[in-house]
């Protein structure tokens, strides 16, 4: 069912429970007095519909419940018809491959690089041509370039060139971002496999969805195992404050704690440093789009600086006490802040 097909039955479906409820007179005086909220789902974004009723349950009329429930059910079955059938028309999906020239039907793909003590070598396609691309799995044929080398020859070079069928699957939506998370290559019919094809026939290259802040992702193995490290750097790495100089250095981002990290907004708070100052940051993310660089990433950084600052007692890390005092002083009623803004450079190619 297409997008318009599936907005069109919602909108008749959804006017004729709506004429059902209101037939029922203590129904229709509950509906009536009821704060409620609607939105149809207008956007590439998967908008879902809403409909918010009182915590109070509905009389116990006959007609009342029974249609209340219905009413309920299509609104939440047709938002998710309506985003399946977006996802399966649209053709603005992206390979989540870092450093492509063409995210959207690649022709060329760096597939595989491999290494072990007996064997080494990679892979490449190009001259690709896709069909279906958009759809859950999307197929296309190109030209493969197999290398490889083993021990038992001193790892010397050997390559094989073949036609070969592409697929790209695994499409999701990532904060929003439609993407495909795996590729594989297959012998085209009638063609012979190379020796140790199948150790190159994998893209290790696609990244499963992982949302970036410019070059940094929260939760990594680093920031675990060390909570008070300076690690992110911003969407552009150049947020600069009216209130401290302005000399065109970034700020960093240490001992920083985030939630909502892979939703449309992400909050964290921890220390900002600045020149030779330090002080509590609050910093919100949104606005995910795909980056060429990076993959799904944030690109609209708001971020506050809270306190008077202390001068930093060292470049290393922040100390746990020093984050504990700097972050109290975060929204705190009387204490100087300041605001800045920054987003990712048109340079960066991102796109929504």
């Amino acid at each position: 069912m297409s997008r318009e097909l599936t907005s069109h039955a919602f909108a008749s479906w959804y006017s004729a429970l709506l004429m059902a409820v209101s037939s029922d007179p203590t129904c229709c005086a509950w509906w009536a007095s009821a704060e409620r909220r609607h939105a149809m789902p207008a956007t590439d974004q998967g908008d879902s519909a809403v409909l918010l009723l009182p915590l109070r349950p509905p009389p116990r009329s006959v007609a009342c419940r029974p249609l209340l429930i219905a009413l309920v059910a299509l609104v939440l079955g047709m938002t998710i018809a309506w985003q399946s059938a977006w996802a399966a028309t649209s053709s603005t999906v992206y390979l989540n491959q870092p450093r492509l020239e063409r995210p959207v039907e690649p022709k060329i793909l760096q597939i595989s690089e491999y290494s072990s003590p007996s064997i080494e070598g990679g892979s490449s396609v190009s001259g690709l041509s896709w069909s279906s691309w958009g759809e859950t799995t999307a197929t296309g044929t190109g030209e493969a370039t197999v290398e490889w080398g083993t021990a038992a020859t001193g790892f010397h070079q050997e390559h094989a060139s073949l036609a070969v069928a592409v697929s790209a699957s695994g499409r999701q939506l990532c904060d929003g971002v439609p993407i495909y998370t795996a590729v594989e290559m297959t012998p085209a019919l009638g063609v012979a496999a190379p020796p140790h094809f199948s150790l190159f026939q994998h893209d290790k290259m696609v990244l499963p969805c992982e949302v970036h802040g410019g070059n940094f992702v929260a939760e990594q193995k680093e920031e675990r195992t060390d909570p008070l490290g300076c690690f992110f750097s911003g969407v552009s790495n150049n947020l600069l404050f009216r209130s401290v100089p302005t000399y065109r250095f970034g700020v960093g981002f240490c001992a920083m704690r985030w939630t909502g990290w892979g939703s449309d907004r992400a909050v964290g708070i921890g220390v900002g440093r600045k020149i030779e100052q330090q002080y509590g940051i609050r910093v919100v993310l949104s606005r995910p789009e795909w980056c060429p660089a990076w993959t799904v990433s944030y690109t609209q950084e708001t971020a506050e600086l809270w306190g008077k600052g202390e001068p930093l007692t060292g470049h290393g890390n922040v100390t746990r006490a020093a984050a504990k005092r700097l972050e109290s002083e975060i929204g705190r009623r009387g204490q100087p802040h300041s605001l800045a803004h920054d987003s990712t450079p048109a340079s960066a190619g991102c796109q929504p």
